[in-house]
């Protein structure tokens, strides 16, 4: 099982601009690597 806090905080500090398309990225991406 992997870091989800550190998950979060690599795309936080990659990615300061969330739009509904890349939530959903991201969304899809967790979804399927945990």
């Amino acid at each position: 099982m992997l870091d989800i806090s550190a998950w979060f905080n690599d795309l936080l500090a990659d990615n300061l601009i969330f739009t509904p398309t890349t939530l959903g990225y991201y969304w899809e991406g967790l979804v399927t690597t945990t």
